[in-house]
């Protein structure tokens, strides 16, 4: 192949995506609130590791197995908006609706992702608990919108 049909097709193919992106004005908010949420995600990940291994220091297994359970909550909907990222999740047939439900999702967890932060430094073990299950909740709820 030329270098100039080379250039061809590689324009083809961006030019479609770059038309996509002009039309999809939610798109850059929603890569921001992803990277947040991801980063943020991080984060409490570190912070769970970190509480799991000093209840597993303390014999407390029950609490160490609900963290490691939230961890790999928290790995799972890492994984599905590093995909989205790529194109998981965007529906062409309705995209509009499609985004403004992605959009209030990730915005719910990142607001409780958040607060999980907040307690895993300063809250009690009710707290975490309590938090733990509505990031899970949450967890779900995006799961299955960016499934869709």
């Amino acid at each position: 192949m030329s270098t100039q049909a080379l250039f061809k097709f590689l324009l083809s193919r961006f030019s479609g995506l770059r038309t996509r992106l002009k039309t999809d004005a939610n798109h850059q908010a929603d890569c921001h609130l992803r990277r947040k949420l991801t980063d943020t995600l991080c984060l409490i990940h570190q912070d769970l590791q970190a509480a799991e291994n000093d209840a597993i220091k303390n014999d407390d297994s029950a609490t160490a197995a609900g963290l490691f359970h939230i961890e790999s909550e928290i790995d799972v909907i890492r994984d599905h908006l590093s995909g989205w990222g790529r194109g998981m999740g965007r529906d062409t047939k309705e995209p509009a609706q499609k985004d403004q439900r992605l959009t209030k999702e990730i915005h719910d967890a990142l607001e409780i992702s958040e607060k999980l932060r907040e307690a895993a430094h300063i809250g009690g073990p009710e707290t975490l608990k309590k938090l733990m299950a509505e990031l899970k909740q949450q967890v779900s709820s995006l799961s299955a919108v960016i499934n869709q």
